[in-house]
């Protein structure tokens, strides 16, 4: 999970945001695919679920909290063969 944090939150206490996913606006999900490049993969996410396959391996999971998949992001990471998405929370349907 990711917060928006400044520096008032984190050392002197005084924002009202806890280390709790309360108070995340993102997740992020890192899938390793060794021996994989970013053209063997393929990738599918709704507001509940994300797909990640490739023509060896697949991954299927239910996120924890609803997403809004139109806003994430995803990025590979060619030297450790890793997928990251970001995606943003959807507050208002959780």
């Amino acid at each position: 999970f990711k917060q928006d944090v400044m520096s008032e939150d984190v050392f002197l206490g005084m924002g009202d945001k806890t280390p709790g996913s309360s108070d995340c606006t993102h997740m992020t999900i890192r899938i390793q695919f060794p021996g994989h490049t970013m053209k063997d993969l393929d990738l599918d996410v709704t507001t509940q679920k994300l797909r990640a396959e490739s023509p060896r391996m697949l991954l299927a999971i239910y996120l924890p909290l609803p997403a809004d998949s139109d806003r994430g992001s995803a990025k590979w990471d060619s030297k450790k063969e890793m997928l990251i998405v970001t995606l943003p929370i959807k507050r208002d349907e959780w």
